[in-house]
């Protein structure tokens, strides 16, 4: 199974979640951490649903390996809270110690220069560490940070134990976490 910009090789983003859901644990086994439908507007589920303004979502998680991401939300920015009748999948992050790669070959805990041997001028660093989390990204084949719903095949930059963060990211970061989702069903 490969990680990409659309989604995971079993399913795409927009796939109907159930499907996906029996995809995943038929390829990866099940989950450490499975929340069953919530909805992610109760301030008690919060910690779980950063952003996801639909009116049910559900998270499934490897520890550390890897998370997945399904709500009914329409993607409608302009007035959130909006709903498709059937919940999607909608995004995933692959974890530190995931097993899945990208398509091209990539995983967490490689260095930006192992990074870059891959994907040479197709990944873009951001300038300043995002102001949220205090970290730098990058993306792949465009630019946006992982808090963003939508966008390229995306994640965090770690630097090695006492780097100057003010400097900003050299080739010995390490590459934390890729992530990538959809706002709306495509």
């Amino acid at each position: 199974m490969a990680a990409g910009s659309d989604g995971l090789g079993v399913a795409s983003f927009g796939d109907e979640a159930e499907a996906t859901i029996r995809a995943l644990i038929d390829v990866v086994g099940a989950p450490d951490i499975a929340t069953g439908w919530q909805d992610p507007r109760d301030p008690s589920n919060k910690p779980l649903w950063p952003g996801c303004p639909g009116t049910t979502a559900r998270l499934l998680q490897w520890t550390g390996s890897l998370r997945a991401v399904f709500t009914n939300w329409d993607g409608n920015l302009s007035a959130p809270g909006g709903t498709v009748p059937e919940p999607f999948f909608a995004r995933y992050g692959l974890l530190h110690t995931s097993p899945v790669r990208t398509a091209d070959g990539a995983s967490p805990g490689m260095t930006l220069c192992e990074a870059r041997a891959i994907y040479g001028a197709r990944i873009s660093i951001s300038d300043r560490p995002d102001d949220a989390v205090e970290l730098y990204s990058f993306a792949i084949d465009g630019t946006g940070s992982p808090l963003t719903r939508t966008g390229p095949l995306r994640g965090w930059l770690f630097p090695p134990d006492g780097a100057d963060t003010e400097q900003g990211p050299d080739d010995n970061w390490t590459i934390g976490a890729f992530t990538a989702g959809v706002s709306s069903t495509p």
